[in-house]
């Protein structure tokens, strides 16, 4: 610490009174120069170091401002030496105000600018020179970069090409995720890469490099952000959920799917999704069908889609397809689609009459119209306009009696599911 000579706190300036042996041309003449502590200018970068070698050395250490002027006053015995020792410090980019000098960086005083006097300078520490930086703006090399982890390379500082004064003792690997902490690792010279395990999956990290000395400042300017991706995770799987159920008013069923993925990173979320449908059988024909799969493309942030006017009672193959950076993923389940009632009426219904009988008979609906299991045919009997009879049974005929002459009859038939009963077929005559 420096401290003026009027016992107030340290100040920013340091008057250094160089012995007059170095300063030959200038008739052995005493001058007083105006210099900037280090401590107070920190991060400030100078071109290069200078020692302090007779005349030549001292104008060229005052015609670049910035730069590192290293001194030694004659032993103590002299009585040029003031009381200084041996020391580095540190030529400010001040510029002089007031009147010119010969030699630049020559400060005129006035009364109220009262110079900071030194008993002693500091001369076990380094902190007056740059510290040890890359040249090059991105120093970092990453490879082998998976899930979780990342190795990081770097160049070994080169104190010729890269910057700042070493020697070094160390790197300081910084990384973090944006808008997060840093966290730090420090290595010993001799290593070149490192790997960083347990970091999260699709996650973009930011990275810097700090080069590592003894003295002040120990660490230089560190690199440039560097950023890396750790890859995407796959999707191992996705919970599918299907709903079959009629559809009001139709003799259609529908599809209810819906799908809950993963936690996913904003680096790998789904970038496509689709669901294909593919009808496999006809049940109520017992047989398979020949039908082409249509495929239905989801927005990617979608996790339910309804399909309808599907062919009731039909099993469908069911196949989910997800995709994002990791990769693509399907799944697929065999689903049968609900019963409903039939879309068609009974067909070919005839009748034959038999004195007082009148006998009628009927055939299924077409396969594919069915639309389930024909639990049984509904009938329906009027007779002469009056109530009518209702009754199901599981035959495909049905027998009308004790018909008298002139009695007039309307016969209907309706095929049944378990879910209800469809189109009616009719049919009426008169007995004579």
């Amino acid at each position: 610490m420096l401290h003026p000579a009027d016992g107030t706190e340290s100040c920013n300036r340091l008057l250094v009174l160089l012995p007059d042996q170095l300063f030959r041309p200038m008739q052995a003449k005493t001058l007083w120069y105006c210099f900037v502590i280090l401590r107070r200018i920190q991060g400030a970068s100078f071109g290069g170091r200078l020692v302090f070698r007779g005349n030549k050395g001292v104008a060229s250490a005052l015609a670049n401002r910035g730069q590192v002027l290293i001194f030694q006053t004659p032993p103590a015995n002299r009585r040029s030496h003031m009381g200084f020792g041996r020391g580095k410090i540190w030529i400010g980019r001040r510029t002089c105000q007031g009147s010119s000098s010969q030699l630049p960086g020559l400060c005129p005083w006035t009364a109220g600018d009262r110079p900071c006097l030194s008993t002693k300078l500091p001369c076990d520490t380094d902190f007056v020179s740059e510290a040890p930086s890359y040249a090059q703006s991105y120093p970092l090399e990453f490879s082998e970069v998976s899930q979780n982890s990342i190795k990081v390379s770097w160049p070994a500082w080169d104190e010729t090409t890269d910057l700042g004064v070493g020697p070094i003792t160390g790197y300081k690997i910084l990384y973090r995720e944006p808008n997060e902490t840093f966290q730090k690792i420090v290595l010993d010279p001799t290593h070149s890469y490192h790997q960083i395990d347990g970091l999260t999956s699709g996650t973009t990290y930011e990275f810097q490099v700090v080069l590592v000395r003894d003295g002040l400042p120990s660490e230089g300017r560190p690199s440039n952000v560097q950023n890396i991706t750790t890859l995407c995770r796959e999707l191992e799987h996705v919970d599918l959920h299907v709903e079959t159920m009629p559809m009001s008013g139709l003799e259609k069923s529908l599809f209810n799917v819906s799908w809950r993925l993963p936690s996913l990173t904003e680096n790998c979320e789904i970038t496509h999704q689709q669901i294909t449908l593919h009808q496999l059988d006809v049940a109520d024909c017992y047989r398979t069908t020949r039908t082409i799969p249509r495929d239905y493309f989801i927005q990617t942030g979608t996790r339910s889609k309804i399909f309808g006017r599907l062919r009731s009672y039909s099993l469908y193959n069911i196949t989910y397809l997800a995709r994002n950076l990791a990769g693509t993923y399907v799944t697929s389940q065999l689903h049968r689609t609900a019963e409903t009632i039939p879309s068609e009426a009974p067909r070919e219904l005839t009748y034959t009459t038999m004195g007082s009988r009148v006998r009628l008979s009927w055939i299924v609906p077409r396969c594919g119209f069915r639309n389930g299991v024909i639990t049984g045919y509904k009938r329906t009997i009027i007779r002469n306009g009056g109530s009518p009879w209702h009754g199901i049974r599981r035959a495909q005929q049905h027998t009308i009696l004790r018909l008298t002459s002139g009695d007039e009859w309307i016969f209907r038939v309706q095929a049944c599911t378990a879910v209800g009963c469809g189109p009616v077929a009719a049919v009426n005559g008169t007995r004579t």
